[in-house]
């Protein structure tokens, strides 16, 4: 196999390609890298009290039905039909703050559906989710660009295994700023990447509409490592790794962690412009129209608004059927997962809850 970008690309076949009879055994079968015993107290360490080879529940068992009290033979039918005996499985999921919004809001009707599994969510970028997963340090990572072909050679030489990825969304990037603006911005891309460069700098510049500024533009950006700037770079700055003068941001570009600290940036400074995925807009920014289209969730699916891409949730190898990861992945296709997609402000690749009623 080629050291070269090696990655399936799960889309509208995702549901039946990963579809599981799932257990309350399999909750341990996470990878092939954190099933063995020696990692099981690594990854599980929230047990409950009640958990079934709790020696303490025992004695504590004993003593209870050595007493013979009603009450003690109650904990004790608790303790041991509790379906899992009382043991809480942790799911570990990091990376991009864009796909965030969707596990933060899934997670709840998963964890639901799923008693004994604890879903914990942390948006710490694309880059440092996908690091962080090749490490073992998470379970699933979520991206919000492909997978790198060099992260895919650190993760099939480290591991041996090659990365996979599993779109679950489509998502068009705005480019939004304050919404003190007295009309409608519509520019090219080429005009887009050229304020980001520094080559225009003023909104009073003749090569921008009039829209009621005329100050200094502050550009505000995510901090590299992010994939919503990587998508960015790539489709407006023209190079991924800003390798070129010209795809390079102007010196005093504010980078921030999050699509929400961008959001909040332009919402509150009328001279600022940037990014965030279409989940992020709201009251008090703009959207500005890319050669006289609106970024909307039907733009992008007729893809005339040209700057969008796809969310994606990644597993270091192919799930195992049956494993707490695969039935994770395979619920986002499902229509419950697909609703909260749309819930989240994002586009769902699937028929959602709703579509079915």
């Amino acid at each position: 196999m080629p050291n070269s970008l090696y990655i399936d690309i799960i889309e509208i076949y995702s549901a039946i390609v990963l579809k599981i009879n799932y257990t309350e055994k399999d909750y341990l079968n996470v990878s092939p890298k954190m099933c063995t015993q020696e990692n099981k107290t690594k990854w599980r360490k929230n047990k409950m009290s009640f958990g079934k080879n709790t020696s303490k529940l025992t004695y504590l068992l004993i003593t209870l039905i050595f007493v013979g009290t009603g009450f003690g033979v109650f904990i004790g039918w608790i303790a041991f039909n509790d379906g899992n005996g009382g043991d809480t499985y942790i799911l570990n999921v990091q990376g991009s703050t864009t796909v965030e919004k969707i596990c933060t809001l899934s997670a709840v009707p998963f964890m639901e559906a799923h008693p004994s599994v604890q879903v914990t969510i942390s948006g710490t970028g694309s880059g440092t989710g996908i690091g962080t997963l090749i490490n073992s340090q998470c379970d699933i990572a979520m991206a919000s660009r492909t997978v790198k072909s060099t992260e895919n050679d650190t993760a099939h030489t480290s591991t041996g295994v090659w990365l996979r990825q599993f779109t679950i969304a489509k998502d068009g990037l705005a480019i939004i700023i304050n919404d003190d603006v007295t009309s409608i911005l519509d520019l090219s891309e080429d005009t887009i990447k050229a304020i980001f460069n520094g080559t225009i700098s003023n909104w009073s510049d003749t090569a921008l509409p009039d829209v009621g500024l005329s100050s200094e533009i502050q550009v505000v950006v995510r901090e590299e490592g992010s994939g919503t700037r990587d998508t960015f770079n790539e489709l407006i700055m023209g190079d991924a790794d800003q390798e070129f003068a010209d795809s390079q941001y102007v010196g005093d570009a504010l980078p921030m962690t999050s699509n929400q600290m961008i959001f909040d940036e332009v919402n509150t400074n009328p001279q600022a412009i940037g990014y965030v995925g279409l989940g992020y807009l709201g009251d008090g920014v703009e959207s500005v129209h890319v050669d006289g289209v609106e970024p909307t969730f039907e733009t992008v699916v007729d893809a005339t608004y040209s700057i969008q891409r796809e969310l994606y949730l990644v597993t270091l190898g192919d799930p195992e059927v049956g494993s707490l990861i695969c039935e994770y992945v395979n619920w986002h296709f499902s229509p419950d997962g697909q609703y909260f997609v749309f819930d989240s402000g994002f586009i769902n690749i699937l028929p959602r809850r709703d579509n079915l009623i």
